[in-house]
């Protein structure tokens, strides 16, 4: 669902710069290999909360 969630915002924004920052809390859909690994793809850094610091 995520990942269906991921390819639907990037399809209708494209970001017109390198950089983007994709900011999580630490549920496991978002830092599952499967979604990591399509984060890489699209150049898109991943940055997480520390644990119990929402």
């Amino acid at each position: 669902m995520v990942l269906n969630t991921l390819e639907a915002a990037l399809g209708q924004r494209i970001p017109a710069q390198t950089g983007l920052i994709f900011h999580s809390d630490r549920d496991s859909q978002y830092a599952s290999g499967d979604y990591q690994q399509a984060l890489i793809k699209k150049g898109i850094t991943c940055r997480m909360s520390r644990r119990a610091n929402c």
